[in-house]
C-alpha cells in the first residue's frame, strides 16, 4: 500500500519460523546472497507452484529496477490476498472496540443498511445496497444485527462516533488514510466495503458424542453422506465427549469465529494441532 516494493520482495522471502529444514535454509541461502537464479534452483519439486517461486522467477525476469513486474508474478488472487487481509486486520480490530464501548445495542453514528419501505418488500431483506447513520429519530427501527463496519476504502462512510475516530487512529498508525487507498496501481486500490458486525448462524444442528478412540471420525465429509455410510454413533460411557454442531453462515463471516464464541478457546490450527499432540502423549503415559 505504501509502493515499497523491496520491502514487499524481502517480507516474503525473509527466513521464518516454522518451516521444514529445507525451505528454512534456502530462504537463509536467499536472504545472504540475494542469488535469485541459484535459489530457483534449490527450491524443490513440491514447492514450484509456491508464492516464493512465482516471485523469483518474476525477479529473475525483471531484476531488481523492476520489482512492481516481479511481484506481479505472483496470481492476482494471492496478491489481493496480501492488501485485502490489511482490511480484514483493521476491521477486526475495529469491531472489538466497537463491542467495547458500545456493547450490543445501537449507539448514535452506528452505520447500518437502509430499512427497506413497504412497497420494497420483494427486494429482500437488504433492500437498499445503501448505508445510513442511526440517529435519534431512526435508532430505535436497529437492533445489534443491523450494524455494518466499513472494510477500510476511499468510497465507503466510516461511523459517526469514537470508532470512526478510531479508523483513522488506527490507518494512521501505518501512515495511512482512507484517501492513500486509492492507490496508483489497480490492483491496490481498494474501495472498500461493508461486513455485518454481527451474523447470527442459521439451520443450526446439535448434538453430544461420548467417545473413546481418538482416531476415529466424529463426523461425516460429503463422500461419506453420498456413499451412504452410517454417521457415527455416541458410546455409553465413552471417556471423551465431543460437540457435533451444524449451523449456515453467509459469505464472509467464519465458522472458526462462532466455534470460539461457543467453546471459548482458540481454534487456531497452531492450538488444535497441540491438543492432538497432548492427547497422544496421554495415551502414551497409559501405555
Amino acid at each position: 500500500l505504501h509502493s515499497n516494493w523491496q520491502q514487499a520482495v524481502d517480507l516474503i522471502l525473509q527466513p521464518r519460523d516454522g518451516e521444514p529444514g529445507d525451505i528454512h535454509d534456502i530462504r537463509q541461502y536467499y536472504w545472504e546472497t540475494k542469488d535469485v537464479s541459484g535459489t530457483i534452483k534449490k527450491i524443490p519439486l513440491y514447492k514450484q507452484s509456491s508464492v516464493e517461486m512465482q516471485l523469483l522467477k518474476g525477479l529473475e525476469k525483471h531484476g531488481a529496477k523492476n520489482l512492481l513486474a516481479g511481484l506481479n508474478f505472483i496470481p492476482r488472487g494471492t496478491r489481493m490476498m496480501y492488501v485485502h487481509g490489511y482490511q480484514s486486520y483493521i476491521w477486526n480490530r475495529m469491531a472489538s472496540y466497537r463491542f467495547r464501548e458500545g456493547g450490543l445495542k445501537p449507539i448514535l453514528g452506528d452505520l447500518v443498511y437502509k430499512k427497506k419501505l413497504e412497497n420494497e418488500s420483494e427486494l429482500g431483506d437488504q433492500a437498499l445496497a445503501d448505508v445510513e447513520y442511526i440517529n435519534d429519530s431512526n435508532i430505535a427501527l436497529y437492533s445489534i444485527y443491523d450494524i455494518v463496519l466499513p472494510l477500510p476504502g476511499f468510497t465507503v462512510k466510516y461511523p459517526k462516533n469514537k470508532v470512526g475516530d478510531e479508523y483513522t487512529k488506527a490507518l494512521a498508525e501505518d501512515d495511512l488514510t482512507s484517501e492513500k487507498l486509492l492507490h496508483r496501481v489497480k490492483d491496490f486500490a481498494l474501495p472498500g466495503g461493508y461486513r455485518y458486525l454481527i451474523v447470527k448462524p442459521k439451520d443450526l444442528k446439535w448434538d453430544l458424542l461420548s467417545y473413546d478412540d481418538v482416531t476415529i471420525p466424529l463426523t461425516q465429509s460429503d463422500l461419506d453422506i453420498m456413499a451412504g455410510t452410517q454417521p457415527p454413533n455416541s458410546i455409553e460411557g465413552g471417556s471423551k465427549m465431543a460437540l457435533n454442531i451444524e449451523f449456515t453462515l453467509p459469505s464472509s463471516t467464519y465458522a472458526t469465529m462462532t466455534l470460539r464464541e461457543i467453546l471459548k478457546c482458540d481454534t487456531s490450527s497452531h492450538y488444535q494441532s497441540s491438543l492432538n499432540q497432548f492427547d497422544s502423549l496421554c495415551n502414551d503415559d497409559e501405555e
